[in-house]
């Protein structure tokens, strides 16, 4: 446990910590507004709002044989906007057909989660290449392209030779987002 001790009115834990080359005591603590941390030469800052995991430690959701979804915002505890990581194997086509609609294959797709309807997304590739077919047109989703699709936009992936991890972004445009506890 690091040794405890007052300063400027802040109650903090002192650990010893390497900069350059030099060992120095820092505080970390607060008055319960935020983090601060001194760097053990007269600096505090407050501590940056972060979630730092790696990708392949976050929960998957499974149902098909080359193809899982990360639940990324629920990992990062992102709220504001849907993020998830795809994960297609070599050549995975399962991934379903699907539109944001209401009235098209969304409403029956996601019946349950309604929280999916309207949304638009964005397809960033981290890893890989794939196709996004749409009204038999093909695009390309490799790390040179970057998509969005509409909420009506009926789509469907299909992974290159190499597999693709797929970063989705996922929002209701005007609106605040509902994670409904999906992903």
């Amino acid at each position: 446990m690091p040794e405890q001790r007052q300063d400027n009115g802040f109650l903090r834990g002192v650990k010893r910590s390497r900069l350059f080359g030099d060992v120095h005591d820092s505080m970390v603590g607060g008055k319960g507004d935020g983090d601060w941390v001194s760097d053990g030469l007269g600096r505090v800052t407050a501590m940056a709002d972060l979630k730092h995991v790696q990708i392949d430690e976050i929960d998957a959701i499974e149902g098909f044989d080359r193809l899982s979804m990360r639940r990324t915002a629920a990992a990062l505890g992102v709220t504001s906007f849907g993020i998830s990581i795809e994960e297609f194997g070599p050549g995975a086509d399962e991934y379903p057909e699907h539109d944001h609609d209401e009235d098209g294959l969304g409403g029956q797709m996601f019946g349950e989660r309604t929280e999916q309807l309207g949304q638009e997304e964005v397809y960033v590739a981290l890893r890989g290449s794939g196709t996004l077919v749409v009204d038999d047109e093909e695009f390309p989703i490799d790390p040179d392209h970057i998509v969005r699709v509409g909420p009506g936009v009926v789509r469907k992936i299909l992974a290159g030779p190499d597999g693709l991890r797929l970063l989705a972004l996922g929002g209701k445009p005007g609106e605040a987002y509902d994670t409904g506890g999906t992903l």
